[in-house]
């Protein structure tokens, strides 16, 4: 049983394998600290051998994190059994990572997770709705997951569409046909979702960059062409290649060579560029 309030008081009740930890913090006992609270409960369970696991989903920089991380350093210095796991964007776990109060945190393991690979999409399509009792064909597959470009949350999004469709079609055979009629909303709400974020959070070299590949219009676009379309040089544009690339924006095509890592993504960005125009 777990209740804990982090605010203007803090409540706290603990019991789990044969632990009993019960404190609060208020008015009347300001010098309390939730590291206090929390470094008094973590020597409770190192001291019963449990190791204790926090996670973090869509970090960000922020005064609540860099308290949190701080924390985190102490409890490690004092070898207490905790772990700490936080997932965000790329651009935003490397801006963690430099900043100046948590630069312990670059001798942290950092894991980039890769692009789901086309046999685990096609499989899981596969299997989910032939489980379902809906029928679809193997040329149905592939075309719906090369909807997706490995990219996850397509892979989800696409996925709900298609099943919404096909149920209120009242419909057991997904076609081609199936995943054409929802493909304007999954692309509305990958662009609505995520790429409007993503793009603007990009720096105005970076935008310039990726427009550049844009205006050339080939899916895999040579660097000396971008270095063309921008008038820039070729170690200008391998800095914002390398940036774009550990961003997953893009991704190497072949030797010289880029292509966008997100599906639509070059749809979204030549809109940006008419509205830009007005």
């Amino acid at each position: 049983m777990v209740n804990l309030r982090l605010f203007n008081e803090v409540d706290l009740k603990i019991e789990f394998k044969g632990i009993q930890f019960n404190t609060s913090m208020g008015n009347s006992n300001k010098e309390a600290t939730f590291q206090s609270i929390l470094h008094r409960l973590l020597q409770k369970f190192t001291q019963k051998g449990i190791n204790i696991l926090i996670t973090i989903d869509e970090v960000k920089a922020t005064p609540l994190l860099r308290k949190l991380v701080s924390c985190y350093q102490i409890m490690l210095r004092d070898s207490l059994n905790v772990s700490l796991l936080m997932a965000g964007l790329p651009e935003n776990v490397s801006e963690i990572q430099n900043d100046d109060v948590l630069t312990f945190l670059l001798r942290a393991n950092r894991i980039t997770l890769n692009p789901l690979d086309v046999e685990s999409i096609k499989n899981s399509y596969s299997h989910i709705f032939k489980e379902a009792g809906y029928q679809l064909d193997i040329p149905t597959v592939i075309y719906m997951t090369k909807q997706t470009k490995g990219f996850a949350y397509a892979f989800q999004l696409l996925g709900y569409w298609v099943w919404k469709s096909a149920h209120e079609q009242d419909d057991p055979v997904i076609t081609k046909e199936t995943i054409d009629r929802i493909l304007n909303q999954y692309i509305s709400d990958l662009f609505r979702n995520v790429y409007y974020k993503v793009y603007h959070e990009m720096t105005e070299k970076e935008r310039q960059f990726v427009q550049a590949m844009v205006k050339i219009g080939r899916p895999k676009v040579k660097a000396q062409e971008i270095g063309r379309e921008m008038d820039k040089k070729p170690g200008y544009i391998s800095v914002y290649r390398r940036k774009l690339i550990d961003d997953q924006i893009i991704m190497p095509a072949s030797y010289g060579y880029v292509q966008f890592m997100l599906p639509y993504f070059d749809r979204f960005i030549e809109e940006q560029i008419m509205l830009d125009e007005f």
